[in-house]
């Protein structure tokens, strides 16, 4: 009879044993699955509200007969320019604001793609902003162009867009300025005539011959302020 319960208690451990190993088995094949790790760098933009497919395609088709000197589609999926500088955020905490900023990549509805600079204002600094930059590297000769083609959906706010020139030195670079950049897909052409720089620093030529880079900046400095503005393409015409 002890023999029987004996057997009976030793073919119980066996089984338990082997559940167990089942289990760690299970364990061992979910701990080594890939995370799906998406992360604020490259993510899915198209919850975000579009235009319609033709209106898009129409204004995606002047910036293509337009541009002779692409800056950027972000079809590559990646941070670079075709100018070969990276693309970069900066905010006003370098002067001691508290301004949030991120740059996003990913793909917008119709299988287009863009960058998205997102930001909240902060109030720490009188003159809050966000931007979002490349340089070129190396600098580009302009001579030969006359106008920046820029296709952007904003949130009804102004920004700038401004060419840095190795001629400028105190950061008052020659800019555009959009006084809304609407929350529906538009197309921007600048020519160069309409640069201007801003009254507060030393005014100087223009100089096409070695452009430096480029950054759009928020224009709108009310203090807690959450925007955000797309751009899906950009580039420099002869036209």
């Amino acid at each position: 009879m002890a023999k029987n319960a004996n057997t009976c208690q030793l073919k119980r451990s066996k089984i338990h044993i082997w559940i167990l190993l089942n289990l760690l088995c299970i364990l061992l094949i979910q701990a080594c699955k890939p995370f799906n790790i998406q992360t604020k760098q490259t993510v899915d933009l198209s919850k975000t509200e579009m235009p319609k497919v033709e209106d898009i395609d129409g204004i995606e088709k002047s910036a293509d007969d337009d541009i002779d000197l692409l800056i950027d589609d972000f079809d590559d999926k990646d941070f670079v320019s075709e100018l070969k500088g990276g693309w970069r955020v900066i905010a006003d905490r370098a002067n001691g604001g508290n301004t949030k900023a991120t740059l996003w990549s990913g793909k917008v509805q119709y299988g287009k793609r863009a960058l998205k600079l997102e930001y909240t204002l902060g109030e720490k600094y009188g003159f809050p902003y966000a931007l979002a930059e490349t340089m070129f590297n190396p600098s580009v000769d302009l001579t030969e162009y006359n106008s920046l083609c820029i296709m952007m959906k904003g949130d009804n706010k102004p920004y700038k867009i401004t060419l840095k020139t190795d001629n400028v030195k105190d950061y008052n670079y020659y800019t555009f300025f959009i006084d809304k950049c609407t929350n529906t897909w538009k197309y921007y052409k600048f020519d160069f005539s309409k640069l201007k720089q801003d009254t507060w620093g030393k005014q100087v030529p223009f100089e096409l011959d070695k452009v430096l880079g480029i950054h759009i900046i928020t224009a709108y400095q009310e203090p807690g302020y959450e925007g955000g503005l797309y751009i899906n393409k950009l580039g420099f015409s002869k036209k």
